[in-house]
């Protein structure tokens, strides 16, 4: 409850105050965590292996779908200005570049773990490189 209740707060609106949400930090601390949870259910994205036998391939697919969801979301809301004014807009992308940078980064460490990630206009799609069947589009 603790994590998702810091990554909702990092999604706010910035605050006025110093120490406000979007602390990169936290982010940085919201990845590892998911890493952990991913060597504790068994799944090892560095070695493509899957310890849970036939539903591990379904176990890995669905992880990868709920974690491409998550970074669609976020990089949904870093690229949403709303009907701000146009320095108002320069301003929010601004402040919300490390969370496209954290979006960057993610799709490029998965990427060497053999997951492609590619964004279009108000979607993302992914494929397990090497297997290229058709894509997979998070929610379908």
């Amino acid at each position: 409850m603790d994590l998702i209740h810091q990554g909702n707060r990092q999604l706010k609106v910035v605050a006025k105050e110093p120490g406000g949400p979007r602390s990169p930090a936290v982010f940085g601390s919201v990845i590892s965590y998911i890493e952990q949870f991913f060597e504790t259910v068994g799944i090892s994205l560095a070695d493509r292996q899957f310890v849970s036998g036939d539903s591990g391939s379904a176990t890995l697919h669905s992880v990868v779908e709920e974690l491409v969801r998550f970074r669609l979301k976020v990089r949904q809301f870093a690229l949403a200005t709303g009907e701000a004014t146009r320095e108002a807009r320069r301003q929010q992308l601004l402040e919300r570049q490390p969370l496209l940078e954290a979006c960057d980064i993610l799709r490029q460490d998965l990427a060497a773990h053999g997951i492609s990630i590619k964004d279009r206009s108000s979607t993302s799609t992914w494929e397990l490189l090497g297997q290229r069947s058709e894509d997979h589009k998070p929610g379908s």
